[in-house]
């Protein structure tokens, strides 16, 4: 019986310590996400290019964004609608103009934008070059970049070397 205990002991012993060692390497530590892909392959021909655009655009139809938020908060600071808690009970923040630190609808149009912009800097800082459709679409992301809310921060993210193949040096711009 003792002797029993005793193996028990060392082969629970050794297969603790094994265990540990083989958890421990470094493929067990750094995993690709499954979900997605890393930047620097994600968009490897013109039909990505294509495809993360149209994700762009996507996001801006977002109902936290321009498919509906957006519109319908600058109608109610246009007083063009009239919200009660009797008729909808919805957007009565932006109606009354009351804004707080833990406003949903806020919150949603900044993340929602700022998630654009972040879709918007992977495409322009993206490697393809040479067409004039990859020129055309690193412009409409250009463009949405300026336009969302926000958009002061997003030539922290772009290169200017993205810039420069669309416009070149010898173009005025205004940036």
């Amino acid at each position: 019986m003792k002797i029993k205990t005793i193996f028990l002991k060392y082969f629970l012993s050794l297969l603790t310590i094994a265990f540990v060692l083989s958890s421990c390497s470094k493929s067990f530590l750094e995993k690709e996400p499954y979900g997605g892909l890393p930047t620097d392959q994600s968009i490897l021909t013109v039909e990505d290019m294509e495809t993360a655009v149209n994700g762009t655009y996507a996001k801006l139809r977002s109902a936290d964004l321009y498919g509906r938020t957006v519109p319908l908060f600058a109608d109610e600071l246009a007083d063009n609608v009239y919200i009660s808690e009797s008729n909808s009970n919805r957007y009565l923040d932006f109606f009354f103009v009351i804004y707080t630190v833990n406003n949903g609808n806020a919150r949603g149009i900044w993340e929602t934008a700022y998630s654009a912009i972040l879709n918007a800097n992977n495409v322009i800082n993206s490697s393809l070059s040479g067409t004039a459709e990859i020129d055309q679409l690193r412009g409409e992301l250009i463009h949405i970049n300026a336009t969302q809310p926000g958009a002061h921060h997003w030539k922290k993210n772009i290169s200017q070397s993205s810039i420069e193949r669309i416009y070149p040096k010898e173009q005025a711009v205004l940036f």
